[in-house]
């Protein structure tokens, strides 16, 4: 029990630094954070990239038995 605690609380404390460091690279460096977690794009201009013979397939796997397909 006292190391699952210990661990836990490792996780928490390496999930804040993490984020705390995404806030400073994406301050210190936004074209780079831009390009490492770029925003959702409109279906709109997705489609205009795509030829005529084209298609956006999107693969969701839930788990190892069950998965989605767009």
């Amino acid at each position: 029990m006292r190391s699952q605690a210990r661990s836990r609380e490792r996780l928490t404390a390496i999930g804040a630094e993490r984020c705390r460091l995404q806030t400073v690279l994406a301050a210190e460096f936004p074209d780079g954070a831009a390009l490492a977690n770029p925003p959702p794009r409109r279906p709109r201009k997705s489609k205009a990239l795509l030829s005529s013979d084209e298609a956006i397939v999107l693969y969701v796997l839930a788990d190892q038995a069950h998965g989605h397909c767009w």
